[in-house]
């Protein structure tokens, strides 16, 4: 049970799809705003971890949704 909290969101981790039933679904990012220790990802997310002193992930996410 304890590996599984290496895969708990946290407020400011940065979500991409990594497979979808179409293809405009692949790529499209999630911000995870509230820290909640009950959520985790699995292998169709891709999961980033950002140092917030050199990008904000709020940034990321909004630059990520830009054509």
């Amino acid at each position: 049970l304890s590996d599984l909290k290496k895969f708990n969101l946290k407020s400011g981790d940065v979500l991409f799809n990594r497979s979808s039933l179409v293809r405009s679904g692949i790529g499209w990012p999630f911000l995870v705003r509230q820290e909640d220790n009950t959520a985790t990802f699995d292998c169709h997310l891709i999961r980033v971890k950002l140092n917030k002193e050199k990008i904000l992930p709020e940034y990321l996410y909004i630059y990520s949704l830009s054509p």
